[in-house]
């Protein structure tokens, strides 16, 4: 799978013609954005937020005219949930972060051991 494979939209395109950190630094500075490269950059221009190399070697590959949408984060909200659990959070901690439910966490990690634990409250009835 390429690198750009992992990302949609506009930004896969960024990804693949401009590398992954010139990708990272237009979400972080310009996230939410929808850019349009112009022909000549003002001052106020969005793209004047990025570093001189970066802006450098995104210019270099999308011209004058071209529209794109930054999303504000790089991969999907799953994708960050399960990193996020690798690094030992809880399913708690995740949901109030990502601002979802604790069952669409679950339901993201999906068999990896992130059920909830068994109730031992109660005695199983049938057993």
């Amino acid at each position: 799978m390429s690198r750009a494979q992992r990302y949609r939209g506009d930004i896969a395109d960024v990804v693949d013609l401009c590398g992954a950190e010139v990708a990272t630094e237009m979400v972080e500075r310009l996230g939410g954005l929808d850019i349009r490269v112009p022909a000549e950059l003002s001052a106020d221009h969005p793209l004047m937020r990025l570093t001189e190399p970066t802006r450098a070697r995104f210019l270099k590959h999308f011209g004058a005219s071209e529209r794109l949408y930054i999303p504000r984060q790089l991969g999907s909200k799953a994708d960050l949930a399960r990193s996020m659990k690798r690094q030992g959070r809880s399913v708690e901690e995740i949901a109030l972060t990502l601002q979802v439910t604790m069952r669409t966490v679950y339901n993201w990690l999906g068999g990896a051991g992130s059920k909830r634990p068994a109730d031992t409250r109660q005695s199983d009835l049938f057993g």
